[in-house]
């Protein structure tokens, strides 16, 4: 019998060596891949389709084709009028856009939903044979919605031969939960011509998990389709699903014929594919990336293939994705750098750890498996519960680190610890005690990081919110001196005309100083935030709330030139996102679909864009700049460029609206040198010389998002 390693060996030497080959990609192992000259970079990989094709042109302008998901070339008008200043008649033309690898450097980045990965690695507990496996304890679910009743979730079985049915049954999840509160099953002899045999809009919730019998009169069947609407919550409060565990298809003498190994077949409308999201959405969005022009990837913080409950499955068997591996170096090469973050626990070596499938029965199709899908829902305990769990995590560290130097610079230690620590416990009280034992995990993983990599940058892990109070109270326990950055996660749909959000800027400076006096000379990351914009709004919202598209759009323009002003890296959370309830990423959630669900760009996407090329190379700067009337309703950011340019952003501090106000000032800048200026609308991602008298632009017009001006001596 084979063991696990010898298995996914086989595979990997089966099915994605030659994938790997045919893209290029080398396959000689971990250490040849861990040397970037030796695999080509992304450019030349055109014929492979990592350059992505263009597929229309709209109106003279390009549109690539990221496989089923279209991006314009330039920035769409996402704005009305493209006036910067009044009675100015110059040319209005639209910002030529840089790729990652076309930049010196910017402080922005995003943090992908998940990195790419092998089919092998591809677990899906939640798909849709579990109908048809003739086994209660697994299940499929439906992809999750905002509301109950946006679109109706449906299975179709398909029997292999005509038969006489006359019940069907419908087995409900152990928990009960994603039990529909609207059914109808309809049967058909030729999948066009259908007869509903049940029917009911006003179907009550489960008290138990038992099955459900729905019996008819006998007659003879090939295809059977179930549709729910009105759906319920279930798995974990966070979705709200059709969610079965089978589905029965019963003739006359009670055999069930809608079985796998009977030839039955089944087809759904979505499936859930958990936090991990499409193997195939990643497959085709990840060189947005490059398109998008970051600098920055922060990846494996969440349900990852790099995690460490991923890459050891079984006791002392550390396995690094291919793909993901490949995908770390082709990001390396085109400009990027990336942040690992190093997480989280593991249940094969925890005290608490429950029964569940064996780790040697790969892949662990239940949801009782302890070690993969479910343990964002229910996680182990992190290594400070026992020696070998903290041994174990030291050694999966190493091999990290020693596997991506050269590669991965930033290794990030952990994540959200100021919120999640503490929930591995019954008693919560202690966070103390908490702190105590996450500052040791620092202080020996930056021991074991610093011995394999000397030039490595090491971070603290990124607390949830901006909490000063745990970051000081980090540096305070002595591990500043180990650790060259200090991240954090600042917003979440945070109104940005609150206190909060209007004080961040002294904030950050009142807590850089603290830092200071405390010794600490490193960097500062924002590494993630976000606003969101779900269609339809969701029954439970995601952080702050929700707005609309265009104003996520100026949120998410404001914010990054903001942070970026506070010369903080920052991290826009996330590219793309599974989640329809969330809408955390800059492409649409749009209907539920099997195998993929559509997404396309968001206004967001666009305008990160335009600021990526934007910000390329700026730095804070403290020169000097006087708006009137009215600056204290405005916010003025200000930056410098490699090549003495001076660039000012300008918009107003009110929370923005789906139409801007306008006001129009006068912004005056230091007699002392001659300048040219040009005005950048960054919602349009157009430019425009400006008209500049005596060192002053008079009728500038400034809205609710940034408007960039650009001063270089002319």
């Amino acid at each position: 019998m084979l063991t696990r390693r010898a298995w996914l060996q086989s595979v990997l030497t089966l099915s994605v060596m030659p994938r790997l080959r045919m893209w290029g990609w080398p396959t000689a192992g971990h250490e040849g891949a861990s040397d970037a000259a030796t695999v080509p970079k992304w450019q030349p990989l055109t014929a492979q389709n990592r350059l992505q094709p263009v597929v229309a042109i709209s109106d003279g302008v390009p549109v690539n084709g990221f496989g089923s998901v279209d991006i314009l070339s330039v920035c769409p008008d996402l704005a009305h009028g493209d006036d910067i200043q009044e009675e100015n008649r110059n040319p209005v033309q639209k910002m030529s856009l840089k790729k990652s690898w076309q930049l010196k450097g910017n402080k922005i980045g995003a943090t992908p939903p998940r990195t790419p990965r092998t089919w092998m690695m591809d677990f899906k507990p939640l798909r849709a044979v579990h109908l048809i496996d003739g086994n209660p304890q697994t299940y499929w679910s439906s992809r999750g919605q905002t509301r109950p009743d946006v679109e109706p979730e449906w299975i179709r079985i398909d029997l292999p031969r005509e038969a006489t049915v006359s019940k069907i049954v419908l087995v409900p999840r152990a928990d009960a939960e994603g039990w529909p509160g609207s059914l109808e099953i309809r049967v058909s002899r030729d999948a066009w011509h259908w007869e509903t045999v049940f029917q009911s809009h006003d179907v009550e919730p489960l008290s138990q998990a038992k099955e459900q019998a729905f019996q008819f009169e006998p007659r003879p069947v090939k295809q059977v389709w179930i549709e729910a609407n009105n759906l319920r919550w279930a798995i974990a409060e966070n979705f709200i699903v059709f969610s079965l565990a089978c589905v029965k298809v019963l003739d006359g003498t009670g055999e069930d014929l809608a079985l796998v190994t009977r030839g039955a077949g089944v087809t759904v409308s979505s499936t859930n594919h958990g936090a991990a999201g499409e193997k195939l959405m990643h497959d085709m969005l990840w060189p947005a990336h490059y398109d998008l022009g970051l600098n920055w990837v922060r990846v494996s913080y969440w349900d990852s293939v790099l995690n460490w409950h991923y890459a050891e499955q079984a006791r002392g068997e550390i396995t690094i994705d291919p793909l993901a591996d490949q995908t770390i170096t082709e990001t390396k090469q085109n400009g990027i750098n990336i942040v690992l973050c190093l997480a989280y626990g593991n249940w094969l070596y925890s005290k608490e750890a429950k029964t569940g499938a064996s780790p040697d029965v790969l892949p662990p199709y239940s949801t009782a498996t302890k070690q993969l899908w479910i343990v964002p829902f229910h996680w182990p305990p992190p290594p400070s519960d026992s020696d070998e769990h903290f041994e174990a995590w030291l050694h999966f560290v190493r091999t990290m680190v020693r596997h991506f130097k050269g590669r991965i610079r930033y290794f990030e230690i952990w994540n959200e610890q100021n919120l999640n620590w503490a929930d591995y416990y019954k008693d919560k009280s202690d966070q103390e005690k908490y702190i105590d034992q996450y500052c040791r995990l620092v202080k020996e993983t930056a021991t074991v990081i610093r011995e394999e990599y000397p030039e490595a940058r090491i971070m603290l892990g990124s607390v949830g919110r901006f909490d000063h109070d745990y970051m000081l109270a980090c540096l305070r326990r002595g591990v500043g001196p180990l650790v060259d950055v200090i991240p954090w996660h600042p917003f979440y749909g945070t109104h940005q005309d609150s206190p909060e959000y209007r004080s961040y800027r002294n904030d950050v400076m009142q807590f850089k100083a603290a830092c200071k006096a405390m010794g600490f000379r490193g960097e500062y990351m924002a590494t993630e935030s976000g606003w969101y914009a779900p269609y339809p709004s969701p029954s439970k919202p995601f952080g702050g709330g929700t707005v609309s598209e265009i104003v996520k759009a100026k949120c998410l323009a404001r914010y990054i030139t903001m942070s970026v002003g506070l010369d903080l890296t920052t991290f826009w959370n996330t590219t793309w996102h599974h989640y329809t309830w969330w809408d955390l990423g800059l492409f649409r959630n749009s209907f539920s679909a099997d195998p993929v669900s559509p997404a396309q760009p968001q206004a967001a996407y666009y305008v990160l864009r335009n600021l990526c090329t934007l910000l390329d190379n700026a730095r804070p700067s403290i020169a000097q700049i006087e708006i009137e009337p009215s600056a204290e309703a405005m916010e003025c950011d200000k930056f410098e460029l490699s090549d003495g340019s001076l660039l000012f952003a300008v918009y107003l501090a009110q929370q923005p609206a789906d139409s801007s106000p306008e006001i129009v000032t006068t912004l005056r800048f230091p007699a002392h040198a001659t300048y040219k200026a040009v005005g950048i609308n960054t919602l349009n991602g157009t430019e425009q010389r400006l008209e500049l008298e005596n060192n002053q632009i008079r009728g500038l017009i400034v809205r609710d998002y940034p408007t960039f001006i650009r001063l270089s001596h002319s």
